[in-house]
C-alpha cells in the first residue's frame, strides 16, 4: 500500500481489505494528501454501500481512467439534486454535496462509532465534526463508552 498517489495522479480508487479506498494527492490543509476508507454498510443501506454498490462501477474501468475529469462543483451539485429529485426526496433543491459528509458523520454516531473513529473517518484534527452531529446522541455514546472502559478495568482488578 502507498500513502500517496502515483506521480501525476490527483486521485486513485482501490479496493483493499473489503474497504473502498480513495487516495487524494492533496486535500485542503494536507500537503501530503489524504486516504479515505469506507467499508461495507449493506446492512444499513445496500443501495449506497461503497463496497458493493460503488466498487463494481470502478472495477469495470481500465487502470488510469478518469471518471470525474469534467466534474466541477456546480455540476456535482446539480447532479446530486437531480438524482434526489428523481428519487422523490423532499426538498431536493436544498441539499448540498457537503451534506454527504454530514450524513456519514451522523450515521457513524447512530451506529455507535467512537469519537476517535469519527475523527479518523472524517480526517478531522479538531472538534469541527461536532457541527454535523446530534450532540445528545454523541454524548450518550461517549458516556456509555467511558462506562464500559471503567467497568472492564474494574473487572481486571
Amino acid at each position: 500500500m502507498y500513502a500517496r498517489c502515483p506521480r501525476g495522479r490527483k486521485s486513485v480508487i482501490t479496493l483493499e481489505d473489503n474497504e473502498l479506498c480513495l487516495r487524494l494527492s492533496s486535500r485542503k490543509n494536507r500537503d501530503s494528501g489524504s486516504i479515505m476508507r469506507r467499508g461495507c454498510w449493506c446492512l444499513s443501506c445496500d443501495k449506497t454501500c461503497p463496497v458493493h454498490a460503488l466498487w463494481p462501477f470502478f472495477a469495470e474501468m481500465e487502470v488510469g481512467s478518469q471518471p470525474f475529469i469534467g466534474f466541477r462543483p456546480g455540476y456535482a451539485l446539480n447532479l446530486l439534486r437531480e438524482m434526489l429529485r428523481q428519487s422523490n426526496i423532499p426538498n431536493a433543491s436544498l441539499y448540498r454535496t457537503h451534506d454527504l459528509r454530514r450524513g456519514h458523520c451522523q450515521d457513524m454516531v447512530d451506529s455507535g462509532s467512537t469519537v476517535a473513529e469519527i475523527l479518523r473517518a472524517g480526517q478531522w484534527r479538531s472538534a469541527a465534526f461536532l457541527q454535523y452531529v446530534d450532540m445528545d446522541e454523541l454524548e450518550r455514546g461517549a458516556v456509555m463508552e467511558a462506562h464500559m472502559d471503567e467497568s472492564s478495568s474494574d473487572d481486571d482488578q
